[in-house]
């Protein structure tokens, strides 16, 4: 059988559909199932604990602000809310980020990567999809996908009209 242009395909048709046999279908089952787990351990939550413990670390390498011990629970509360849904390694990454580039303490924004290519919601979502794409073909429930702002910064970045230097922090 002639195959066309390294694709292949055969010349002319396709290749026949083959049939698995339910044997075939389980083992194959069996073999991505901890793949599946793997990306369901990836998605767990940082929880309040990290999140509070990660803003503390912030505080300490930051400039102190002005403002009231009230006005520092009421940020920490919001830090909370905003990230302790998200994966602790993308909080860690994020905030190693902002070490490295922010001269003040970061914003929830700045720390997400809003507009950012590679900015942790949009790697979060991304995980959420490849986990998605194995439960579906294991015949699992799906996670929602959260719906990210729309990125104009990422956007032009990927056309180069703007650098990746610095951070707006």
């Amino acid at each position: 059988m002639a195959v066309f242009c390294g694709t292949g395909r055969p010349l002319g048709g396709s290749w026949p559909e083959r049939r698995f046999t339910a044997e075939e279908v389980e083992d194959a089952r069996r073999e991505v199932q901890p793949v599946l787990e793997m990306h369901d351990r990836a998605l767990q939550s940082a929880g309040r604990q990290f999140v509070e413990t990660l803003v503390g670390l912030l505080s300490a390498a930051f400039p102190p602000s002005k403002g009231t011990d009230a006005d520092a629970a009421l940020k920490l509360e919001l830090y909370v809310i905003a990230l302790q849904d998200l994966p602790p390694d993308l909080l860690a990454q994020a905030a190693r980020t902002a070490l490295r580039r922010c001269r003040f303490f970061p914003t929830v924004a700045e720390l997400l990567g809003a507009g950012d290519a590679d900015g942790v919601e949009r790697i979060h979502a991304d995980r959420i999809k490849w986990r998605n794409n194995i439960a579906r073909d294991l015949g699992q429930a799906v996670v929602p996908v959260p719906k990210l702002p729309s990125a104009p910064i990422a956007n032009a970045m990927d056309r180069g009209a703007m650098p990746e230097e610095p951070w707006p922090c």
